[in-house]
């Protein structure tokens, strides 16, 4: 399914004719120097390509002949056709000759002029018969081209040697059986359904965090455990040559940070497209509804934003978010029957793993994730605080802040392990939330003492989606009516501390929740009484006094006792109501004089 997909969306971009994917046969390099030769073989000047920068120049993006050998080389010897780096175009690099490198280099042309004919292949041909890498050392040019890549240029001509009419007719009618005497199994294509000769191995896709720089497999067998019926490496999930290169070549498409298809989620690296270009900025901000200066990938984004679309976006998922059926779509509302896909990637070494899968109408995933932001709606603490947390944020808040300014860069390094799929899982699908995502925020808590927005956000969505008999009607804000014994607790042990705050001063009340704070949220028969025989010496010298000892008052006496302990799920609800009592402090503080408490 991903691969017949990815094969479908590489044939749309084909056809669209406005897309920059690669044609078939082809794929993307930089180019950063033109060796320009005359008919003869004979060095005419080197051309460097593109500006110059720090090391040198940064060269041209140029489409060159794409041969799976060269694209999958590692340590084995496989040249470009035309277009390589100095060690296989010159043979040499730095100071050492690569004799080797550059045979193959000469044999691939030699190859080509025999095939083509072209007067520019002939050209190469001649100019790498009679050249002797030593004289690359000698050029003014060399410390910068000894890092760069190589193509050729006949004199005269407004294009480069692989980009002549002759060769490129030639490479479209046989880039699939160049060179392949070898290739012999033929068999059914798992993608097309057709016969076809079967891929050995597949291209590698690249920008997959924490994957190889020569990038990593999505479909592999290297071990004889791996294999069944005697077959080897990727015969074993037959996939033919051209869906083979036009699904590695999609992805690799999509993945390519400038293309705007692509954000990190967690440990995944996620991809997303749909048959219609129009849902794919929708289905952009529906994953990240907010822009996030220090996400990965953002500081390039902005300037491909359609903010009406943004905002539009914004607009429905607040209409959703507050439970209204009707909601105003931007655009076209038959984008909403539009199949999109979204897709996570994870690195393993030289491997990629699928975190998750998603395939549906963008109306179902419209609906899915107005969903999740209902369930997370919660009062924020300050207007700056994010409306729509993203996934990202919402991970960030299981990590450790301490030691953090406002930076989710570093924070995922202490986030759990595949959390992040099973989270994106349960938002695209409306499932329940992960198990562990509720343990691992009450642990946070219980760890840093901080009851953020974000945590208490994420704590009210999965009691909400995964215990709703617990849950009850959870509000986003103080609801002074609910009489549950874990919520008034928390309430009660939130009016608590600020007394001994106005009592003893703001920086006692750190000590309170950092002393107090677990035991009354797990075990409250052994920490409220206490507690409560402080706060009657605390009212008598707190500047309001007499309101917190009613509110204390009338808190207190919905209590009829206090129970030993409170299981995980109350000690989410404890913390809600923590929470909102203490913003409602906060709230207050902002709209109405201090006098007001009285």
């Amino acid at each position: 399914m991903i691969l017949s997909a990815l094969n479908e969306y590489y044939v749309r971009m084909l056809n669209n004719g406005r897309s920059d994917i690669p044609f078939p046969g082809y794929t993307y390099q930089r180019i950063t120097h033109v060796v320009e030769i005359s008919e003869q073989g004979e060095l005419e000047c080197l051309i460097p390509l593109g500006d110059s920068g720090k090391s040198g120049s940064r060269g041209q993006r140029s489409m060159v002949p794409w041969t799976l050998e060269a694209v999958c080389r590692k340590s084995n010897i496989a040249a470009y056709v035309l277009v390589d780096k100095p060690k296989y175009a010159l043979g040499i690099e730095g100071n050492t000759l690569t004799p080797e490198h550059g045979r193959e280099f000469r044999s691939l042309v030699a190859d080509l002029n025999f095939q083509t004919q072209d007067a520019g292949i002939l050209a190469v041909h001649r100019f790498l018969q009679d050249w002797d890498p030593r004289t690359a050392l000698i050029w003014n040019e060399w410390d910068d081209l000894a890092s760069g890549t190589i193509a050729f240029k006949l004199r005269g001509d407004v294009c480069l040697v692989h980009e002549r009419p002759a060769f490129r007719k030639y490479w479209e009618d046989n880039w699939l059986t160049w060179r392949r005497g070898k290739l012999k199994v033929k068999a059914k294509c798992l993608v097309t359904g057709c016969e076809q000769h079967i891929a050995r191995i597949h291209q590698p896709l690249k920008e997959v965090k924490n994957s190889q720089t020569t990038g990593a497999a999505l479909v592999s067998f290297n071990k004889d455990a791996f294999s069944s019926y005697g077959k080897e490496q990727s015969y074993n999930a037959p996939v033919g040559e051209e869906a083979a290169f036009a699904y590695t070549t999609a992805l690799n498409h999509l993945l390519h940070r400038d293309n705007g298809h692509s954000i990190q989620i967690g440990d995944a690296t996620t991809v997303f497209w749909a048959d219609s270009p129009g849902a794919e900025a929708v289905i952009r901000t529906l994953l990240a509804p907010e822009f996030e200066k220090d996400a990965p990938g953002e500081e390039e984004w902005p300037h491909k934003r359609d903010e009406k679309t943004v905002q539009a976006v914004r607009e429905m998922l607040m209409a959703l978010s507050t439970g209204e059926s009707e909601f105003s779509f931007p655009g076209d509302r038959s984008l909403l029957d539009t199949r999109c896909y979204i897709l996570g990637l994870q690195a393993n070494k030289a491997r990629l793993a699928v975190r998750f899968w998603y395939c549906d109408f963008l109306g179902e995933l419209v609906h899915k994730v107005g969903r999740h932001y209902a369930d997370i709606s919660i009062e924020r603490q300050h207007s700056s605080q994010p409306q729509f947390p993203s996934i990202r944020q919402l991970l960030c808040a299981t990590a450790s802040h301490q030691g953090q300014k406002n930076s989710h860069v570093n924070l995922f390094d202490t986030v759990p392990p595949i959390l992040g799929g099973a989270l994106v899982r349960s938002i695209l699908t409306g499932i329940r939330y992960p198990k562990s995502l509720f343990s691992v925020v009450l642990s946070r808590i219980r760890t840093d003492k901080q009851v953020t927005y974000l945590r208490v956000a994420t704590l009210k969505a999965c009691l909400l989606r995964n215990c709703p008999e617990i849950a009850g009607n959870i509000h986003a804000s103080l609801d002074e009516i609910r009489t549950d014994i874990p919520y008034l607790l928390g309430r009660l042990f939130a009016i608590l501390e600020k007394t001994q705050q106005d009592a003893l001063g703001s920086e006692f009340g750190g000590a309170f929740c950092d002393r107090y704070f677990n035991a009354a949220s797990a075990t409250p028969f052994r920490v409220f009484p206490q507690l409560l025989g402080f706060s009657r010496q605390h009212v008598k010298t707190a500047k309001f006094g007499n309101a917190h000892a009613k509110k204390i008052r009338d808190v207190s006496q919905a209590i009829a006792n206090f129970p030993n302990h409170l299981t995980l799920q109350e000690q989410g609800v404890f913390n809600i109501g923590y929470y909102q009592q203490k913003n409602d402090y906060y709230r207050k503080r902002k709209q109405e004089p201090p006098h007001g408490y009285n």
